[in-house]
């Protein structure tokens, strides 16, 4: 029985593990460039977010290093990228949004999930 119960919990765990990896920008722009592929950028969000490499830069050097926005919201000042879908059951929908200051510096970058 308790052999079960770790297999089932490990099965569970597996699955709804989501897969991270170190940024690396080269591969951002590569992911962001091939729509398939790009399905998986959301694997570097958390490491963006945890390292803070981006807070503080303005929107141009931003822009230099992850490409064009996929959406400008420009009364929050937030700009979104798209970032692909997996990771857990069924469908979820990862999304980098990077908020500015009124200085154009980004402040908060926020890992945001839609789940199917």
């Amino acid at each position: 029985i308790i052999f079960y119960v770790f297999s089932v919990a490990g099965l569970i765990y597996f699955l709804t593990k989501e897969k991270s990896r170190d940024f690396d920008k080269k591969d951002w722009i590569l992911l962001n460039e091939d729509i398939e592929k790009r399905l998986h950028r959301y694997e570097m969000i958390d490491d963006l977010i945890d390292s803070k490499f981006l807070i503080k830069k303005d929107s141009l050097q931003v822009r230099q290093i992850l490409g064009e926005p996929d959406w400008r919201d420009k009364e929050n000042n937030k700009w979104t990228y798209e970032a692909g879908t997996g990771g857990g059951f069924g469908f979820v929908d990862h999304y980098l949004d990077i908020y500015y200051d009124a200085d154009n510096k980004a402040t908060k970058l926020e890992h945001r999930q839609i789940k199917d």
